[in-house]
């Protein structure tokens, strides 16, 4: 890609008067990700990636801005011993510099490493790659980005700085500095058009090989580039394009490749939009029943709005997804495989219980905005109210005393030799993921009586198992987040779900003499 000597040329810079940072745009399905993703594996292989952080919606630790400098910062530690004795002082006087993001903590956990690391080596660059800065949290984005361009503004001369990111105004307003390059993947200059081709003809070519098509002058030039124009310079089109045809081949054969490829260049497929759209009719065309658009909504509504990615396995173990009138679970592996070209971006060709979905973020905002049908449209507040409760079914069969079945209560969890195999057979990914983010989607709820019945019976019965298994899996820290999210819901929600959960806290007490007064300085004023 041409755009990559651009910026090679900005990081092999490392004079007094260089951009520090280098900031890459462009509208979505630009291949911005893709550049900084190759770039980021170049300098890894020639030891001048120091730090990355990829931001993605999916992924929660990665969109709060909390996380971005102390990220960073433990990668520049294990990079160099002198950075982490660095880092042990500054959070030895100050532990909370880890817990907000803020100008302090970008000095201390980002600036003043970057200065020790370009002290010992002063004639190398130094790299950080920061992926996708628009999809931080839209309350805190203002806030980090000044940060970010404050603090890049005192670097030393050979670190340097890459963020991607769309052309967001707020992000604009703070970048707008003398040490800031910005450079623009534009999708209408001829060299976009030229990738996005080499794109299409290679994985055509892939598409031959694979399927030992009889095609040996396949793809003729027209078809080349009637592709091409429809994706206009976008990499998504691309690669989602490629997808479908695997998808179609796979299920139909090869009698298929020319319909398909008329459905691709017909007028009107070049918006992303509108290729979503003929994936999801092409996938669905044979099924016109409520129950089909209820399982889409079902499981790709849970996608969106997971705090972390999970493995299909442990997905269809958390959703546990049946037709009603039925008790056979849906198959939940051949679902995914129909609609692998939106579900599994840049994932894996196999689809198999180890894949993890992952959603591009244009395709996140199609299937949740007014411009999809109706059938496919995905409700947010519904999604997180069928996981909330998903998260409550695990919990209520997956809980319980003792769940990995230590000989002793005697033993700190760091002096029992084999926890960590006791921890993987007893606590199970879907199991971990409802016990560390139920609240995330509770409080992302309103006040219904069948939510408020779930909370009510965790609070009496589950809340101690609940607390051993953060403790078994080091998230016990968590704990207090959590009551406090539980707390400001039911002060929102509604009178009724106060008084039902100071009703079953007032049932709590530990063995270790705990006592509720105790128990209640973690709960929020509010209550």
């Amino acid at each position: 890609m041409e755009i990559l000597d651009d910026i090679r040329i900005w990081a092999s810079d490392i004079s007094d008067n260089s951009a520090r940072v280098l900031w890459l745009t462009g509208i979505p399905g630009a291949g911005k990700s893709a550049v900084t993703a190759s770039f980021a594996r170049e300098l890894n292989d020639v030891g001048c990636l120091w730090a990355q952080f990829f931001i993605s919606h999916n992924q929660a630790n990665t969109i709060d801005p909390a996380h971005l400098f102390p990220s960073i910062a433990r990668q520049l530690a294990d990079h160099c011993h002198d950075v982490a004795d660095h880092l042990y002082n500054a959070l030895k006087t100050k532990r909370s510099l880890v817990d907000y993001i803020g100008s302090e903590q970008a000095q201390q956990l980002f600036v003043a490493a970057l200065q020790v690391a370009s002290s010992l080596s002063p004639s190398q660059p130094i790299v950080v790659v920061v992926d996708a800065l628009d999809e931080i949290e839209a309350t805190q984005l203002a806030k980090t980005a000044k940060i970010l361009a404050q603090a890049t503004a005192g670097l030393p001369h050979n670190a340097k700085v890459l963020i991607s990111s769309r052309t967001e105004n707020i992000i604009s307003a703070a970048f707008n500095e003398r040490h800031v390059k910005r450079i623009h993947l534009d999708t209408s200059d001829p060299s976009s058009a030229r990738d996005v081709k080499l794109v299409l003809y290679n994985g055509l070519q892939a598409i031959v090989e694979d399927y030992q098509l009889e095609r040996a002058t396949w793809p003729e030039d027209e078809i080349l580039q009637a592709l091409c124009d429809q994706a206009a310079g976008l990499f998504i089109w691309a690669t989602t394009a490629l997808a479908f045809l695997h998808v179609q081949i796979q299920r139909d054969g090869e009698e298929c490749l020319d319909d398909v490829l008329i459905q691709l260049t017909a007028e009107g497929m070049k918006d992303i939009d509108m290729l979503y759209q003929g994936i999801l009719q092409t996938a669905f065309q044979q099924q016109d029943d409520s129950w089909a658009w209820e399982k889409f909504r079902r499981i790709v509504g849970t996608i969106v709005i997971l705090r972390e990615p999970l493995r299909l396995s442990a997905l269809a173990e958390l959703l546990d997804l049946q037709k009603p009138g039925t008790t056979k679970r849906i198959d939940l592996y051949r679902f995914v495989r129909r609609l692998r070209p939106v579900l599994m971006v840049g994932a894996e060709p196999t689809i198999d219980e180890n894949a993890v979905p992952r959603l591009h973020k244009s395709f996140f905002e199609f299937i949740t905005s007014d411009r999809v049908h109706d059938h496919w449209r995905i409700i947010k507040s519904d999604a997180e109210k069928n996981l909330v409760l998903a998260c409550f079914r695990v919990m209520k069969t997956g809980l319980h005393f003792n769940i990995c079945q230590l000989e002793t209560s005697h033993l700190r969890n760091v002096d029992v030799y084999d926890l960590d195999a006791r921890v993987n057979k007893a606590i199970l990914p879907h199991l971990s993921y409802a016990c560390r983010f139920w609240a995330e989607h509770l409080r992302r709820t309103t006040c219904e009586v069948q939510i408020l019945r779930e909370v009510h019976d965790f609070m009496y019965i589950r809340f101690l198992n609940w607390l051993e298994v953060l403790s078994l899996i080091n998230q016990l820290n968590i704990a207090t987040r959590v009551l406090s999210f539980v707390g400001k819901w039911t002060e929102v929600s509604c009178y009724v779900a106060r008084f039902y959960l100071i009703k079953a806290l007032t049932r709590i007490t530990f063995s270790t003499k705990m006592t509720l007064s105790h128990y209640l300085q973690m709960m929020p004023k509010s209550l």
